[in-house]
């Protein structure tokens, strides 16, 4: 029987959506800036339901805020952008990674309504799944809250 391992799922989709979303190229803890594990975070929750219902929470530090909004804005400097372009490009972030993350785990059959991304000061307590993910700019941690195992829902 193939072990499940969400935490795995969770990583690889949030790589990749940072990557071709983001831009961002992610590097190895040792090559993160230390800067980045200082950092304060900003954070954001997403919640959804369908066959299972849950909640994607992502926090990313601040020293990357600006470059995830140039760089999913197409501009050329960080420092171009507000403080509500940083929050909307990390809302979005929330949302891409949760709507490719759902198809991973319960296939592409099932319907899931992903609610609006919202700002939060809260990290989940009991997480089915983590990932601490590092790139040149700073650090990206996720946890998935779900109200049941997807026993039934088995990776792809």
């Amino acid at each position: 029987m193939k072990q499940v391992t969400y935490d795995n799922e969770l990583y690889q989709v949030a790589a990749g959506t940072l990557e071709s979303l983001a831009m961002m190229f992610l590097v190895t803890e040792d090559e993160a800036p230390a800067a980045a594990q200082a950092d304060s975070d900003q954070i954001v929750s997403v919640p959804f339901d369908g066959p299972f219902s849950g909640r994607l929470t992502i926090s990313v530090s601040e020293s990357m805020l600006g470059e995830l909004a140039a760089n999913m804005l197409g501009l050329m400097d960080a420092g171009e952008t507000t403080t509500d372009q940083q929050h909307d490009a990390l809302r979005e972030l929330a949302n891409v990674v949760c709507g490719n993350l759902l198809p991973k785990l319960a296939g592409v059959d099932p319907v899931f309504n992903v609610h609006q991304p919202a700002l939060s000061q809260q990290i989940p307590d009991s997480p089915n799944a983590t990932a601490k993910l590092f790139a040149l700019e700073g650090r990206v941690e996720l946890w998935l809250c779900m109200d049941q195992t997807a026993n039934l829902f088995a990776p792809a």
